[in-house]
């Protein structure tokens, strides 16, 4: 049986991406989670919705690119700052 949520590390592994970034995505509701007790749980659904949606933005006609910065999440056009 697939899992069915991860937690914030593995959830970070899953996507490649380090540990403050997931926290990040979760904090800006780009990737939802859930509380069971004490823990904080990815379900593996909202990384797959949260990848869909990137490959749909960025293979658009616009070809637009998410990129997290020192200042957040910036998101252009493709070759244009």
């Amino acid at each position: 049986m697939d899992k069915l949520g991860y937690s914030i590390e593995e959830a970070a592994g899953q996507l490649g991406v380090g540990r403050s970034v997931m926290c990040e995505l979760i904090r800006d509701n780009r990737v939802r989670s859930v509380k069971i007790g004490r823990r904080r749980i990815v379900p593996a659904d909202s990384l797959r919705e949260y990848l869909g949606g990137l490959i749909e933005q960025q293979s658009g006609p616009s070809s637009l690119v998410t990129e997290h910065t020192a200042g957040g999440w910036n998101t252009h056009r493709a070759g244009v700052a």
